[in-house]
């Protein structure tokens, strides 16, 4: 798996400040168990990738662009 690899894992950690890591399954689950169980939340797009954020097609990251 392409994710898993050594030189994926060392790009991810030199490109994020924290976690430095990648995300668990248990982790996942927790944010979808608490969108389930919370009826306050609804109509919202929710983001959990660790502060990790693809390069864009045109090579700047979306920090660059804040």
């Amino acid at each position: 798996d392409v994710v898993q690899a050594p030189e994926t894992q060392k790009f991810i950690k030199d490109s994020t400040l924290t976690p430095n890591r990648l995300g668990t399954p248990e982790e996942i689950a927790h944010l979808a168990q608490c969108i389930i169980e919370n009826p306050l939340i609804n109509g919202v797009d929710m983001e959990i990738s660790g502060g990790y954020h693809f390069p864009r097609p045109g090579g700047e990251s979306r920090q660059e662009l804040l």
